[in-house]
């Protein structure tokens, strides 16, 4: 697999986890997670973990992270481990640990591997670069954001169930389950985003094979988002996978509410722009 490919589909990954705009004024929900909605949008910065499992061709891997997001300026960092991933591909595990810095609409990765065979310390993700050579609005996906995730349940097409009270982290939460719908994103928007954003949904339902997905949410007594959970299998139409199925599931984790952040991005110098790797060898 060309180690650019395997960057994309990486990102792809954890950024179909992620959604961003307001919530539908309309969406079937609880009279608190409404509440939770309008709190959420209003913290500044916030800790998070990440899990996420997927796989293809009968093997599966995970990829764990967390860290710290300024949601208000859109800047954090965020550790990434894929040394699972690694020994599928039988390499050295040390070698897919690093870091992200997430700087607006820009994503700067730091992995030993890709270190190695681009010759510079980071890669630059420029996400509008990045969305108009794929065709996807990836500024719509790209924000670790209790309320912006929260926005999913605009789409819900079912209603909300009630599971139960649970602790997350040691704090007592409310869990709630529902079925979002893909196509019913696009029209939380103003009128004049949601053609484009219309387009994007329909290529991530073209790479997914999914149009609608299931979803819970943990929220506390404070109206704050502390854990979302997205489970359901991948059937993409195109590609090499086409007509299979694989996994994939995500849960994050929100606390440590208004912890600081501080995040500086590296120096042009020592970053290698991902447009410039497509021409990275097949079989790597």
């Amino acid at each position: 697999m060309r180690a650019a490919a395997l960057l994309a589909l990486l990102l792809a990954a954890v950024l179909a986890g992620c959604g961003s705009s307001k919530t539908a004024k309309d969406a079937v929900a609880p009279s608190d997670l409404a509440q939770a909605a309008a709190g959420a949008s209003k913290i500044g910065t916030t800790r998070f973990s990440m899990e996420l499992h997927t796989g293809a061709g009968g093997k599966n891997y995970a990829i764990t992270g967390g860290g710290v997001m300024d949601v208000r300026h859109r800047r954090g960092r965020i550790t990434l481990d894929m040394s699972d991933l690694a020994a599928q591909l039988g390499q050295d595990p040390s070698g897919f640990r690093g870091e992200e810095i997430l700087d607006g609409l820009v994503v700067y990765m730091r992995l030993p591997f890709l270190s190695r065979l681009v010759h510079a310390p980071w890669v630059k993700l420029d996400l509008q670069k990045l969305g108009k050579a794929t065709g996807i609005d990836l500024s719509q996906f790209t924000q670790f954001d209790p309320s912006q995730i929260l926005a999913y349940l605009k789409t819900i097409s079912g209603g909300v169930k009630k599971v139960g009270t649970e602790q997350v982290r040691g704090v007592d939460t409310t869990h709630y389950h529902a079925t979002a719908d893909f196509d019913r994103y696009p029209d939380a928007f103003p009128p004049d985003r949601r053609d484009a954003v219309r387009r994007s949904i329909k290529k991530i339902e073209t790479l997914t094979g999914a149009k609608t997905f299931p979803m819970d949410v943990w929220i506390d007594s404070a109206h704050r988002v502390r854990r979302v959970h997205f489970a359901y299998p991948l059937k993409p139409s195109v590609g090499a996978a086409a007509g299979t199925s694989q996994p994939f599931s995500m849960t994050m984790e929100f606390f440590g509410f208004g912890t600081p952040v501080h995040v500086t991005p590296p120096p042009a110098s020592q970053t290698k722009d991902f447009s410039e790797l497509s021409g990275l060898g097949a079989g790597a």
